[in-house]
């Protein structure tokens, strides 16, 4: 099932009648830094995503590599993507990231 009308789907570029060959899907994520310097990572438009590790490039690629699993999982069985709308409230101490995902 297709997600044109959806706010996490990308638009497309080359006009109209442009067929994208790869969906691409808007994953925004909100990192941030404990204490211990452990940097959290967590999906504010797909429910239940969260991921740490000591690098905020590895948070990141941790969360899009599940984000990724489970939209293109949905994606592939024709079943409507179940987004987080309006996305989660950023806290104060975090950071935001949108990071294009290609399935």
């Amino acid at each position: 099932m297709s997600n044109d009308s959806n706010e996490n789907s990308l638009p497309l570029s080359g006009g109209s009648d442009a067929q994208p060959s790869v969906p691409t899907f808007a994953c925004l994520v909100y990192l941030s830094k404990d204490d211990a310097g452990t940097t959290h990572a967590r999906v504010a438009n797909l429910d239940s995503l969260t991921a740490s590790s000591a690098s905020p490039r590895d948070a990141l690629a941790r969360v899009c590599r599940e984000f990724k699993q489970r939209v293109r999982s949905a994606h592939a069985a024709g079943e409507t993507i179940i987004w987080t709308e309006p996305p989660l409230e950023k806290r104060p101490d975090e950071q935001v990231r949108s990071i294009p995902v290609h399935l």
